[in-house]
């Protein structure tokens, strides 16, 4: 881990993947000071939603990252929700769409 980097990241994509999630119109704008992401804007499409969320972090210790994060999920389907949640079968089909705020430790 990078404990004495200060960076400012910013990222782009048309299209890309991570694991089993295809994603398009990516877009990434994070302030990392030290150990401490300050701030996060991530963006993307996938599969008809969209997928918003600002937040912070402090990374320093892995074993007790502590966090804020405000997650926008609009017209997402509720079947691949699950999946990427790690939720294999669920019994309710169409899109949903989610906001809230995430804090923890």
């Amino acid at each position: 881990m990078a404990f004495k980097t200060i960076a400012h990241l910013q990222v782009d994509a048309d299209t890309g993947r991570y694991k089993t999630i295809e994603f398009q119109k990516l877009k990434l704008d994070a302030t990392y000071d030290r150990g401490v992401i300050k701030w996060g804007d991530l963006s993307f499409d996938m599969e008809g939603g969209q997928v918003a969320m600002t937040g912070s972090g402090d990374i320093k210790d892995p074993e007790h990252v502590t966090f804020m994060a405000n997650p926008n999920i609009t017209s997402l389907t509720v079947e691949r929700l699950a999946t990427v949640l790690g939720v294999p079968d669920v019994s309710v089909r169409g899109p949903i769409s989610l906001n809230g705020r995430l804090q923890g430790k």
